[in-house]
C-alpha cells in the first residue's frame, strides 16, 4: 500500500521498529525501501523477491549451473509448495530445502550431470546477501503486514513484530500467531525461521506455529554483562547513512528524525535480543542447527541448549594424553528440553566438518527412557536413523559392523555381552551420550562398555543435580560442561515453582491389633519363613499398606481435589506398592458415588514373582486379579491399555483425572496439565527430584478454564511426618544446586505478601482510599508504572489462588489479613479494568475466573464475578460508553472525556488505512483535544466531555457534510470522493467534475470483480490500465487537470488500494 495509507502507531515506530530497523542495518542488512520491495514483487501473495535471490545464488553457486537452472529453483522454491500436505510438513520440506539445496539438471562437457545447487552458504555467513524491510505486504485469506522482516539471499527469514513499551509483548506474540492462522497468511510463515516479538523492554522468540506459552527470551549465558553491553551499544549508537534514515522514516510516515544524538542511548531488551538472535552468523547457525521438526511441531532452541550444545563441540574437539575426545557432563534441570538437546548436538555434530563419520550411542538405565529417546530421535527426523537394540548380543553386530544409525541401549547390556565381547572398537568419532548420568555413571556394565569403546568420546546427561557424594565422579566425565538450575529454570518461566505440603496420615493401631494382623499373615509359613519375612517386613512397611491408611489418604485426597475437578487440571498418586495402588483405586471407586470425582486408573507393570514389592501372597493375588481384570476390559496388552490411558489424562480435560501408579511415569513423563502429586510412598534423592518434576510443566489452561500456576506435592509419606522444611528432604546435595526445589506454605505466603506490598506501594500517595480519580492520576502519569500495576494484578491472583489450594493456608494466615486481601484484590480488579477502559485498552478476566472465584469464595457472588470477567468491547462505542460513564465506575467528567478520547484514537488508528483522508481531519481533532485535558480545569471538563462525545460521534457514525449532492446517498463511494479530492486539489476541476470522475473509477473497479479479484494479479493489471487511461483522456484531456505521471501513478494505486481495504 501507498504511504499516503499508512498510518502506523507514531510510539510503536519511534520506539520499536526504527530503532529496530537502524540497528540491523548496522548488523550487516541491507535496507530495502517499500517501494523498492514493491519493483521486486509481482503481487503481494509473492514473497521470495527473484531477483535478489538470483543475484545472490549466482555468486555462491558453481558456474557450472545456469542461470534457468537457478532461476528454475528459486521459483519451484515458492510455487511448489504443496499446502495440501499441511503447514507442517510444507515447512518441513522448505526447511530441507533450504539446508541441503536442491539437485539440478546441467549439460556439462556432453555429459548430463546433476550438481548440488545451494540455497544458502551455512559454512561462510558473509557470502550470502542478508535485506531488511518494514511493512512487508502479505496477501493470502487476509492481508497483513509484519512491521519488518528480514532477507538471506532473497528468501524470507526472520520476522519482527513491534509494539510500544506501554503494549504487552503479549500482545505481539498473539498477533504473530493469529497472522499464521488458517484463514490468515499461512504460506508465507512456511518460509522464516524465527518469529521475534518486542515491546522494548522485552523481547520473545520462537518459530512457525509456537504456542504463546513456549514464546521465550534469550541470553547470553556466561558473557560478561558489562561487555556484552558494550557491544550492543557500540551497535546501536554508530552512526547511519542519512539517506537510509530518511527512507526509513519516510516509508514509516514520519518526518526525519534526529540521528546524530549529543550522547549514546543506552541498550534495551529489544536491542540486545536482536543482537544476539539476528547477528547473520548467529541467525545462521541457529537455523541450521538449532531447528527441530519434533512429531508434528517445529521448534527452536532454547538459549541454554544452544550455549550447552556449542560448548560441547568446543570441547570434544580438544582430546586427552589417550588420544580420546574430551567429554563431559550437562546438567540441564527437568522440564528444559534434556532430551532435544541430546538431538541437538547430533544433528550438530553430524553436520560438523571437522568430524568425520561419527557414530552416535545413547545409553540409559531404564526402558521407558530407552523408548522416549528413541521415539525422540525418530521423530526429529535428523540425517541419522535411529535403531534401538532388543538384545546384547544385536548391540554387540550393530558396534562391530560400525552402524551410522543412532543407536540406543541400556547400560546393561554390556554386562550382558561381556562373554561374548570378541573386539574393541578404538574409534575417537564414537559419541556415546549417557542419559540419567547418576545412575549409570558406575558398575561393572559401565566398566564394559569403557572396555568395547575405550575412545569413545562421553557426554553424560542428567535432569537433576549430583549429590554431593557424586560430584568428585562426575571428572570421570571431563568435569560439567554446562549447568542450568532449578532456579534458573524457574526465573526463565521453562517450569513453574513447585509447592511442597507435608500431610502424614496418622492412624492409631493397637499393638494387640498389629500382632493379630501380623499372624494373621504368616499363617502357614514355616519358622524359617517367618524369620525370613521379619526380615524384609517391619512394622512401618506393613502399615504403609493397611487398607485404614490408604482408605484415610484416598478420602483426603479426594476433599482436597474435589475443588479442581472441572478446572481440566489433574493428579498423580505414588503408592508404595502394587497391592497398596489397587487399594487406592478401590477407595477412590467407594469415594466417587458421593464426592463425584470422575475415574481414576492404576498404571503397573505385569507381575512377576521376582519382583522386591508385594511378596506377601494375599497381596500378590489381589494385584494378579486386578490385572486379570484389567486384561478382559481393554484386552491382553497391558502396554496398550497403558497408551490409551495415558493419552487420555493427557489430551483429554474430561477423562481420566487421577493416575495411579508405583514406579512407572515418575521419569521421563511429561504431561503438562498434570498439577498434583500425591505421594504415599517414600522417595529420597533424584528419585524424588524427578518425580516432583512431573508436575512442574507449563500448561495454559483448556478454553474457558484456569492456566496452571504451581505444581504441588503433597506428602502422605514418613517425610510428611517428620520434615520440618522442604529443603530437608535435600540435604545430600549443595544448597544452590537445590534452590527452590521446592516450596513451603511459610514460603508461598513470603511470595503473596510481597506482591501485595509492591501493589500497595504503587499508590502510597492516595489521600482518600475511597477516590477513583485518585487511582487513575497516578496510573495516568506513567507507562512503565500502569504497565507494573497491570502485571502485579495478574501476579497477585496468581498467587491467591495458589495459596488458597494449600491445605494450611487459611490455618496460617491471619483472617483479618485474609479479608483485607480478598477486599483490595477486589478494588484492584476493578481499578485495573478501568484504567484500561480509560486507556482505551483490551481487558479481558476470563482466564482468571476460576482462580478469582476461588479467592473470593463466599465474599462476593457468583454474579460479580461473571460481570468482573465480562470484556469491555472496545468496537462498539455504545457500550464502551455505558461502561465509562456508569456512575459506580466513580469518574470524572475529566477522566470520562480522556476514556471517550482514547477510545476514538484507537478507532481511527485501527480503520486510518480504509479512508486515511477522512480519519486524518478527525486524528488532529482528537490529538488537539488530548493535549487540551491534560491541562484542563475542573471546570473546564465538563464542555470538553461534550467535545470528546461529539467527535466520537463523526467518527464512529462515518458521517462527513463535505459530500457533494450527487454522492451524498452513495456512501461507498465517499471515501474515494475525499481521497481523490485530496489528490487533485491543485489540479483545477471543479465539483462536479471531481464527483464525475470518482463515479467513473469506481465503476472501472466494480466491473472487474469476480471471485478473489484482490488477489488476481491479471485483475489488478487490467483495472490499472482503465485507470490510466480514464485519467489521461478525460480528467486530464477532457477537465484539464495539470497532473505529472508520478502523481497519475499515485492516483491509480490510491484507488486500487481503498477498493481493496475496503472490499468487505
Amino acid at each position: 500500500m501507498s504511504d499516503l495509507f499508512d498510518m502506523p502507531d507514531f510510539d510503536e515506530a519511534s520506539v520499536s521498529q526504527i530503532p529496530a530497523l537502524l540497528q540491523l542495518v548496522n548488523m550487516g542488512y541491507t535496507y530495502l525501501s517499500r517501494e523498492k520491495v514493491r519493483q521486486l514483487r509481482e503481487s503481494q501473495g509473492q514473497y521470495i523477491l527473484r531477483d535478489v535471490a538470483f543475484d545472490a545464488l549466482r555468486a555462491i553457486n558453481s558456474p557450472k549451473i545456469s542461470g534457468k537452472s537457478i532461476r528454475d529453483a528459486v521459483f519451484d522454491l515458492e510455487q511448489a509448495v504443496d499446502m495440501g500436505m499441511g503447514v507442517f510438513r510444507a515447512s518441513e520440506e522448505i526447511y530441507a530445502l533450504l539446508l541441503a539445496g536442491r539437485a539440478v539438471s546441467e549439460l556439462i562437457d556432453g555429459r548430463r550431470v546433476s550438481p548440488q545447487m545451494k540455497f544458502i552458504d551455512w559454512k561462510v555467513p558473509a557470502n550470502n546477501t542478508f535485506h531488511v524491510c518494514a511493512e512487508f505486504e502479505l496477501s493470502e485469506n487476509h492481508e497483513r503486514r509484519p512491521d519488518i522482516v528480514l532477507f538471506v539471499n532473497g528468501i524470507p527469514f526472520a520476522v519482527i513484530e513491534c509494539k510500544r513499551e506501554s503494549v504487552q509483548v503479549a500482545e505481539a506474540v498473539t498477533q504473530m500467531i493469529r497472522n499464521q492462522g488458517r484463514n490468515e497468511t499461512p504460506r508465507f510463515f512456511l518460509f522464516p525461521q524465527l518469529l521475534i516479538a518486542s515491546n522494548v523492554r522485552k523481547l520473545k522468540y520462537g518459530t512457525m506455529l509456537t504456542p504463546a506459552k513456549f514464546y521465550t527470551h534469550w541470553k547470553e549465558k556466561d558473557a560478561d554483562p558489562a561487555v556484552f553491553e558494550a557491544e550492543v551499544s557500540a551497535v546501536i549508537n554508530k552512526s547511519v547513512d542519512p539517506s537510509i534514515v530518511s527512507q526509513i522514516t519516510a516509508d514509516l510516515c514520519r518526518g526525519d528524525i534526529d540521528v546524530a544524538r549529543t550522547s549514546p542511548r543506552a541498550a534495551t531488551e529489544q536491542d540486545k535480543g536482536l543482537y544476539s538472535l539476528l547477528m547473520p552468523g548467529r541467525m545462521l547457525d541457529l537455523v541450521r542447527n538449532f531447528v527441530l521438526y519434533d512429531g508434528g511441531i517445529k521448534k527452536v532452541a532454547r538459549y541454554q541448549q544452544y550455549f550447552a550444545i556449542r560448548k560441547t563441540i568446543d570441547r570434544l574437539k580438544t582430546f586427552d594424553e589417550h588420544g580420546r575426545r574430551r567429554g563431559g557432563l550437562i546438567w540441564h534441570t527437568q522440564g528444559s528440553g534434556k532430551s532435544l538437546t541430546m538431538v541437538m548436538l547430533v544433528k550438530c555434530l553430524i553436520d560438523d566438518p571437522d568430524i568425520v563419520l561419527p557414530r552416535v550411542l545413547v545409553v540409559t538405565d531404564r526402558k521407558d527412557l530407552d523408548k522416549q529417546i528413541a521415539d525422540t530421535f525418530a521423530a526429529c527426523s535428523i540425517k541419522k536413523d535411529v535403531k534401538k537394540t532388543t538384545s546384547s548380543r544385536e548391540l554387540m553386530q550393530l558396534l562391530r559392523e560400525k552402524d551410522q544409525r543412532v543407536i540406543t541401549a541400556l547400560i546393561h547390556k554390556f554386562e550382558a555381552a561381556k562373554t561374548a565381547r570378541d573386539f574393541v572398537d578404538d574409534d575417537p568419532n564414537v559419541f556415546v551420550l549417557i542419559d540419567e548420568a547418576h545412575r549409570s555413571q558406575a558398575g561393572k556394565a559401565n566398566t564394559e562398555l569403557n572396555l568395547v569403546l575405550p575412545r569413545a568420546c562421553q557426554i553424560a546427561f542428567t535432569g537433576t543435580p549430583l549429590m554431593k557424594k557424586e560430584k568428585s565422579s562426575a571428572v570421570k566425565y571431563g568435569g560439567v560442561i554446562d549447568a542450568y538450575t532449578i532456579s534458573e529454570a524457574e526465573a526463565d518461566g521453562v517450569v513453574l515453582p513447585l509447592i511442597y505440603q507435608p500431610r502424614f496420615a496418622e492412624l492409631e493401631v493397637k499393638r494387640g491389633l498389629l500382632d493379630k494382623f501380623y499372624d494373621q499373615l504368616t499363617q502357614g509359613l514355616s519358622e524359617g519363613q517367618k524369620k525370613d519375612f521379619q526380615q524384609k517386613f517391619n512394622s512401618p512397611q506393613l502399615l504403609e499398606e493397611t487398607s485404614q491408611r490408604i482408605e484415610t489418604i484416598a478420602l483426603d485426597i479426594m476433599e482436597h481435589y474435589q475443588s479442581f475437578i472441572d478446572t481440566g487440571l489433574k493428579a498423580q498418586v505414588v503408592a508404595p506398592s502394587k497391592y497398596a495402588a489397587v487399594l487406592f483405586q478401590k477407595a477412590f471407586e467407594l469415594c466417587a458415588g458421593e464426592t463425584g470425582v470422575a475415574r481414576s486408573e492404576v498404571i503397573v507393570s505385569d507381575t512377576n514373582d521376582s519382583e522386591a514389592d508385594d511378596q506377601l501372597p494375599e497381596h500378590k493375588k489381589v494385584v494378579a486379579e486386578f490385572l486379570a481384570d484389567e486384561k478382559h476390559r481393554h484386552g491382553t496388552s497391558l502396554d496398550t491399555r497403558e497408551k490409551r490411558l495415558v493419552a487420555d489424562f493427557k489430551d483429554n480435560p474430561e477423562g481420566v483425572r487421577i493416575l495411579i501408579v508405583v514406579d512407572k511415569l515418575l521419569t521421563g513423563f511429561d504431561a503438562p496439565r498434570n498439577t498434583f502429586l500425591y505421594l504415599a510412598k517414600q522417595l529420597k534423592d533424584h528419585n524424588l527430584l524427578q518425580a516432583i518434576a512431573r508436575v512442574n510443566r507449563l500448561f495454559d489452561g483448556d478454553e474457558g478454564r484456569e492456566a496452571k500456576v504451581n505444581g504441588f506435592v503433597i506428602d502422605y509419606s514418613r517425610n510428611g511426618k517428620n520434615l520440618r522444611d522442604a529443603m530437608q528432604l535435600f540435604t545430600h546435595y549443595d544448597p544452590d544446586d537445590v534452590d527452590r526445589a521446592l516450596l513451603n506454605t511459610d514460603e508461598k505466603i513470603q511470595e503473596l505478601e510481597k506482591v501485595y506490598q509492591e501493589l500497595r506501594g504503587i499508590f502510597n500517595g492516595v489521600r482518600n482510599p475511597k477516590d477513583t480519580e485518585e487511582y487513575l492520576r497516578v496510573l495516568e502519569g506513567d507507562l512503565v508504572t500502569r504497565e507494573r500495576f497491570y502485571e502485579l494484578v495478574n501476579e497477585f491472583i496468581k498467587q491467591f489462588a495458589a495459596c488458597c489450594m494449600l491445605y494450611d493456608f487459611t490455618k496460617k494466615f491471619d483472617p483479618e489479613k485474609l479479608r483485607r486481601y480478598q477486599t483490595d484484590l477486589k478494588k484492584f480488579l476493578e481499578l485495573k479494568k478501568t484504567a484500561k477502559a480509560v486507556n482505551a485498552e483490551s481487558v479481558d478476566f476470563s482466564k482468571y475466573i476460576d482462580q478469582i472465584r476461588r479467592i473470593l469464595d463466599k465474599y462476593v457472588s457468583a454474579d460479580y464475578v461473571q460481570a468482573l470477567a465480562e470484556p469491555i468491547c472496545l468496537s462498539e462505542s455504545l457500550e464502551f460508553n455505558a461502561y465509562i460513564e456508569n456512575t459506580d465506575r466513580g469518574l470524572s467528567d475529566k477522566s470520562k472525556a480522556e476514556a471517550i478520547a482514547a477510545h476514538t484514537e484507537r478507532t481511527i488508528k485501527e480503520n486510518y488505512h480504509k479512508d486515511p483522508e477522512f480519519y486524518r481531519r478527525f486524528s488532529d481533532k482528537i490529538a488537539r483535544l488530548i493535549e487540551e485535558l491534560r491541562t484542563a480545569k475542573a471546570e473546564d471538563a465538563r464542555a470538553l466531555l461534550e467535545d470528546a462525545r461529539e467527535i466520537q460521534g463523526h467518527v464512529v457514525d462515518y458521517e462527513d457534510n463535505d459530500i457533494p449532492a450527487p454522492l451524498k446517498k452513495r456512501k461507498p463511494l465517499h471515501t474515494y470522493y475525499r481521497n481523490l479530492r485530496a489528490a487533485l486539489g491543485d489540479a483545477g476541476i471543479s465539483e462536479q467534475q471531481l464527483a464525475t470522475a470518482t463515479e467513473a473509477m469506481v465503476g472501472i473497479v466494480e466491473s472487474h470483480k469476480i471471485i478473489d479479484w484482490h488477489k488476481n494479479v491479471e485483475v489488478e493489471r487490467r483495472v490499472r490500465v482503465e485507470l490510466e487511461d480514464y485519467l489521461f483522456d478525460v480528467v486530464q484531456e477532457q477537465f484539464g487537470a495539470a497532473m505529472a505521471i508520478e502523481e497519475i501513478d499515485r492516483i491509480i494505486s490510491m484507488v486500487w488500494e481503498l477498493a481493496v481495504e475496503n472490499r468487505e
